[in-house]
């Protein structure tokens, strides 16, 4: 594998910390963030997000996978639910220094049972 390739994998359980670091990563670069998280530190971050990747790696309602590059690290990740009237919400930790009204907005069961209604099963990270 070349420099600037990268290979798709399932993820393992102990990547989950990476993972959950490359996430914060991400995120942290989106227009969004101030409002949903106007001051979550990277550690609280972390912490709930490696709980979150935990409770989709070797679930049969989720997926939890890595890019890797040529050197093994962790570039990219992607688990989640797939959502459906039949499968539960995961219940991560709360993050501290969240906004709780974004929280509620992102994680409210009528929300979502309306969108599966509308669009069918789909990933819900």
């Amino acid at each position: 594998m070349s420099e600037s390739q990268f290979a798709i994998r399932q993820a393992l359980e102990h990547e989950a910390p990476q993972m959950a670091t490359v996430l914060y990563q991400s995120y942290r670069l989106l227009d969004y963030w101030p409002t949903c998280f106007p001051s979550v530190q990277e550690d609280n971050w972390v912490d709930s997000q490696t709980d979150f990747c935990l409770q989709h790696i070797g679930e049969r309602s989720s997926l939890a996978f890595v890019a890797t590059d040529a050197r093994g690290r962790i570039v990219g990740v992607i688990c989640g639910t797939f959502l459906s009237k039949t499968v539960a919400l995961p219940t991560g930790k709360p993050i501290m220094g969240m906004d709780i009204e974004e929280a509620r907005k992102m994680n409210n069961v009528p929300y979502h049972s309306t969108l599966t209604e509308k669009f069918g099963e789909f990933l819900c990270e």
